[in-house]
C-alpha cells in the first residue's frame, strides 16, 4: 500500500494537467497490482483480519490514496476537462476497476500490461471527460503507439490490431 501511495503522491505533485495525472495514476495502479499480485491480494482482501494499529495504519494509507485520486478528479472538473460528477464515487470506480486487473491478467496472456493500461485509460477517461474535451491518446510515460494505432473499431467491438 505504501508503494501505491508513494506513486500517487509523486504523480499528484507534477505540473501535468489532470488528464495526464489520471493516466499516470491508472498506469501506476495497474502496474503495481499486476507486479505485486500476492501482496496486493492480501492488502485488498484481508484488511478485515488486521487489528488495532496495523488496521488503522493501512486504512490511513488507503484514505490518503483515495483523497489524492479524488483531488486529481476534482482538479479536472474545476478546469472543465472532466464532467461534473461525484469525485469520491468516481475514485472508487477507478480503484475497483484497476485493482481487479490483477485477478485476471496473465503476463503470458494475449495482452501486455501496457495494452491493458491503454484500454483502461481510454475507458476511464472517456467516462470522465466533459463534453467537448479531447482524450490524449497516451499517457506521458507510455511507450506504446497511440491508441488509434493499436485498435480498430469493428461494429461495437474494439479489437487489438
Amino acid at each position: 500500500m505504501q508503494l501505491l501511495l508513494n506513486s500517487i503522491e509523486h504523480i499528484a505533485q507534477t505540473d501535468a494537467d489532470p488528464l495526464q495525472r489520471l493516466h499516470s495514476a491508472i498506469a501506476s495502479h495497474i502496474r503495481l497490482h499486476t507486479s505485486y499480485k500476492n501482496e496486493f491480494f492480501i492488502i485488498d482482501t484481508e484488511l478485515r483480519a488486521l487489528e488495532g494499529e496495523n488496521r488503522s495504519y493501512v486504512i490511513s494509507l488507503r484514505k490518503k490514496y483515495e483523497a489524492l485520486l479524488q483531488d486529481i478528479i476534482r482538479d479536472g472538473m474545476q478546469r472543465g476537462i472532466f464532467r461534473q460528477s461525484d469525485a469520491k464515487v468516481s475514485s472508487y470506480a477507478i480503484i475497483a476497476m484497476c485493482t481487479e486487473v490483477a485477478t485476471w491478467f496473465r503476463s503470458d496472456g494475449r495482452l501486455t500490461v501496457q495494452q491493458v493500461i491503454a484500454i483502461y485509460s481510454q475507458m476511464i477517461t472517456e467516462g470522465l471527460l466533459a463534453s467537448g474535451s479531447k482524450v490524449h491518446s497516451e499517457s506521458p510515460d507510455d511507450e506504446s503507439p497511440p491508441l488509434e494505432n493499436q485498435y480498430r473499431q469493428t461494429g461495437s467491438n474494439l479489437t487489438i490490431k
